[in-house]
């Protein structure tokens, strides 16, 4: 089945393509843009410098996609409403060489060229240039963001190690989730979901069923209010949620999430715009417990929360001046008393989820443009990361990491056709001391269509205040310890990556064709993760730099629209690995530590298509299909087979009166086989979702 559809994709792509791409081909040589558009009208090289994507992350400086430092995917409002996602994280799945899973129905993991167990804390993940990361467990708690995937405009992925630009966690990346405008929702927005995590339980029991058990079988719903308006200098919106869902059957992971989230832009002259952000989700969730009397199922409360504000000023046409600050606060509560246990004979009180992590951050940035040829931005930042958690720690008490940084990127221009970004990140934290990222890179612009780059990056990633201090075992009443699950070792290193790409583009003046591959290469070294330590009592879980990986491959991406009722848009990433877990530290019969080679955590191939067509001028037909070769998510994760995927949606829209609408999609996940998401237990099976959405 996989096969067939494969060759049927690329069988139409060179279908559709070839014809255009020799005529794209034949009109750019020699660097001609001598072609009419639509109204007739000559293209010139301001249109062409309109229509190049301009992006934000790569380096802070705002810049054209084709002279980035970096492989760039975005993915933009189209594709994410093309897609069918229901969740955030999940349109990762579109950028080439990503794989998504659920751990369960309350946690994603989210990984850039897999090696990853639970949580990847390798990937910087921002919501308008702040980061979502939250220290409780050192990564981003996908599934309680407090954002709807209906407020994403945009997603700018640099697929390549972005710690010069965004520090410690941007080792392999940096995903930066751009919001819509408030204007641009302007106006009252219901918005209704209901949908069901098995299709097939479903259909068995519609013929015997009555109109009361058909609904009780619609287990996820999702229900949302949106607000925006504009005045003459103020834009907000104003987004209030709830949803819910029974997760995968026969685990334990039912979720309720209430969300609030405000946005609001307000320009206070010509030159100074303040933007002010605030949300919230909270709500219970049920652990992913085994259900024995030792870790028994249960529920925790959940909410996670940021503030935000930013003041920028247009200093003059060529300088601009930022400040801002944001507050990241999480708590989890799942705190159950034990009575009985079979390998404890007294009570005591557990709760591996249970603390409140908090992050604050301020920054400033300048951008100054010292001539035609010549950009720069410079700023400086601190922060503050803390967690309180008895369970995880080993105390009831705060601890702390306070970190400075200071970083830099400059874009030269040496010719019209050569251009050099420079940049490097200078930080300082309490873990372990001082240390840098740079990186080097250059493009060449051998056309308006052609463009060429490479680039050497050097990053490294300091240890979170959970890998440097976990404490996780069984305790008295009085705080003693009588047994050891999980501890860290003292000292540990920082975590290095060393990554080299060499890079090409093409696209055609309208943009209506963008081909982008790279030849990439990644080193990383002190990889931290746990191993079992034989040498201590119950051979208890101990974190240190127990892993390594190398890395290479060739990742490639085209988008295509040959017009405005047709588009689609193709990844693909071939990798291969050598990658070792020293699984054991020690051995007691003196024996060599015992290594685990994981290098089929980097999957051989990931692919991913996306199509949507324009059936009628009211109605939109699209479809997704995913294909991942085998892989193992380490530390509690599976192999995972070679497994593929196919969704559909249909999007049907009526315009009710001059300023309001009724768009109604229906979404059919996964049509193919039942496959395993991480775990064994995780099977993801066949999925519907009738979406209703009425603005006016």
């Amino acid at each position: 089945m996989t096969q067939k559809l494969s060759m049927y994709l690329f069988g139409f792509l060179i279908v559709a393509i070839l014809p255009n791409f020799a005529s794209s081909n034949q009109r750019l040589a020699n660097n001609d843009l001598s072609f009419q558009l639509s109204d007739n009208r000559l293209l010139t090289e301001e249109d062409y410098l309109k229509s190049v994507p301009i992006i934000l992350t790569a380096t802070r400086l705002s810049q054209p996609i084709n002279t980035a430092p970096a492989s760039v995917t975005i993915v933009n409002r189209e594709m994410i409403e093309a897609s069918g996602a229901q969740e955030i994280g999940d349109l990762l799945r579109l950028v080439p060489g990503f794989q998504v899973g659920y751990f369960n129905g309350t946690s994603m993991s989210l990984t850039y060229h897999g090696f990853t167990g639970n949580y990847d804390r390798r990937l910087q993940v921002l919501i308008d240039g702040r980061s979502a990361y939250m220290p409780f467990l050192s990564t981003v708690e996908w599934l309680s963001l407090p954002l709807d995937i209906s407020e994403v405009e945009k997603i700018e992925v640099i697929r390549s190690s972005n710690a010069p630009a965004y520090g410690a966690n941007a080792i392999q990346g940096v995903i930066n989730i751009i919001t819509r405008k408030p204007f641009e929702d302007e106006g009252l927005t219901l918005e209704g979901r209901w949908g069901t995590h098995d299709v097939t339980g479903l259909d068995g029991d519609v013929l015997n069923s009555d109109l009361a058990g058909i609904k009780s079988k619609l287990d996820d719903r999702k229900y949302l209010l949106k607000y925006a308006n504009s005045t003459k200098n103020l834009d907000y919106r104003i987004t209030l949620g709830y949803q819910k869902d029974l997760g995968f059957d026969d685990v334990s992971d039912t979720k309720k999430l209430n969300l609030l989230h405000l946005s609001s832009s307000y320009q206070f002259s010509a030159r100074d715009v303040v933007d002010f952000q605030i949300g919230t989700r909270k709500g219970d969730m049920h652990t992913f417990a085994d259900g024995s009397v030792e870790d028994p199922t249960r529920n925790k409360s959940v909410d996670s929360e940021y503030q935000s504000i930013s003041w920028s000023r247009t200093q003059a046409s060529d300088r601009e001046l930022k400040v801002s600050f944001y507050h990241n606060s999480y708590y989890q509560n799942d705190e159950t008393r034990i009575t009985e246990s079979d390998n404890f004979p007294f009570p005591y009180s557990f709760g591996i989820y249970y603390g409140r992590a908090e992050r604050f951050d301020a920054e400033v940035v300048q951008t100054i443009a010292a001539s035609d040829n010549l950009r720069l931005i410079f700023g400086l930042g601190l922060r503050l990361d803390r967690i309180k958690s008895k369970y995880l720690l080993g105390t009831a008490d705060y601890i702390s990491d306070q970190s400075e940084r200071i970083f830099s990127n400059v874009e030269w221009y040496l010719t019209k056709q050569f251009v050099v970004n420079g940049g490097v990140m200078l930080e300082h934290n309490q873990q372990i001391g001082s240390y840098y990222s740079p990186r080097l890179a250059a493009n060449y612009i051998a056309s308006r269509a052609h463009v060429f780059r490479a680039s050497v990056t050097r990053s490294v990633r300091t240890p979170s205040i959970l890998e440097n201090n976990v404490d996780v075992g069984i305790r008295t009443d009085e705080g003693e310890k009588i047994y050891t699950l999980h501890i860290s070792k003292t000292n540990l290193n920082p975590e290095k990556q060393y990554s080299a790409e060499i890079g090409y583009m093409f696209s055609s003046p309208t943009q209506d064709m963008v081909f982008d591959t790279k030849i990439f290469r990644e080193y990383l070294r002190d990889g931290i993760l746990e191993a079992a330590d034989y040498d201590l009592p119950g051979a208890p879980w101990v974190w240190g730099n127990n892993t390594w990986a190398n890395i290479q491959g060739v990742e490639s991406q085209l988008y295509y629209k040959p017009n405005q009722r047709f588009f689609f848009n193709l990844s693909h990433s071939r990798t291969s690995a050598t990658a070792n877990w020293h699984k054991y530290d020690n051995r007691t019969d003196g024996a060599k530590p015992a290594n685990d080679d994981v290098s089929n955590s980097v999957p051989k191939d990931t692919l991913a298509g996306l199509f949507s067509y324009l059936l009628t001028p009211k109605l939109i037909w699209s479809f997704t299909y995913y294909y991942v070769t085998e892989m193992r998510w380490i530390q509690d994760g599976n192999i995972v087979k070679n497994h593929d995927r196919l969704d559909t949606k249909i999007n049907w829209q009526e315009k009710i009166s001059s300023n309001s609408n009724l768009n109604i999609s229906l979404v059919f996940q996964n049509m193919l086989n039942d496959y395993v998401e991480v775990q064994d237990e995780t099977i993801f099976k066949q999925r519907a979702y009738l979406n209703i959405r009425f603005k006016w």
